[in-house]
């Protein structure tokens, strides 16, 4: 799953050069990494699953928030929902509190996902920067499955559901993404 494709946002490529299609895995090195996508594309399932394979924390932004991060110290973060922490505070800068605390746990390795829609471009981006570590931050957006990849998953998960329940976790058996837009075409590679 970490080889999901993304497009880089920030910083700018060379104008001259033609965007292409990068792999999630080659950011990891990024102190900073900021995923945009549309609602059912996968961000939350791209997070957890890469949180595990780095022996990092997820959680939710607001959960982060709430606890002011304290059991996150010293640890690469990835907080999920900057959309929906938004969405339901009171606060109006919510970025800027995000911001305070992670400063205050000492600038760790952070990721952080937003519906694209939901992230305020350079407003954000200027907050974000500063926290940067030797200027490494990423801003990318998230591109849905291809088809290979959605066939990929969904033959994999249908050998996977043959075999003794022992052999492979409960959790494995989900569409990958979890979203709407994922699911319309595994049903549609399913029938």
């Amino acid at each position: 799953m970490l080889n999901r494709l993304v497009t880089q946002i920030e910083p700018p490529l060379d104008h001259t050069a033609k965007q292409e299609l990068q792999v999630f895995h080659d950011f990891l090195s990024s102190h900073i990494i900021i995923l945009l996508s549309d609602p059912g594309v996968g961000k939350t399932h791209l997070f957890q699953h890469t949180a595990r394979h780095e022996g990092a924390e997820y959680t939710l932004v607001r959960k982060f928030v709430l606890f002011e991060g304290k059991a996150w110290q010293g640890k690469t973060v990835y907080l999920d929902a900057l959309d929906e922490f938004r969405s339901r505070s009171d606060n109006k800068d919510t970025v800027a509190e995000l911001v305070r605390i992670l400063c205050g746990l000492g600038r760790p390795k952070m990721r952080l996902s937003c519906r694209a829609t939901d992230w305020l471009g350079n407003a954000d981006l200027q907050i974000f920067r500063q926290l940067a570590q030797d200027n490494s931050f990423v801003v990318l957006r998230l591109e849905p499955l291809t088809e290979a990849q959605i066939l990929h998953n969904v033959v994999g998960r249908r050998i996977a559901s043959r075999l003794p329940a022992q052999q492979h976790g409960a959790s494995e058996r989900r569409p990958p993404g979890g979203g709407s837009c994922t699911i319309r075409y595994v049903r549609h590679w399913c029938s």
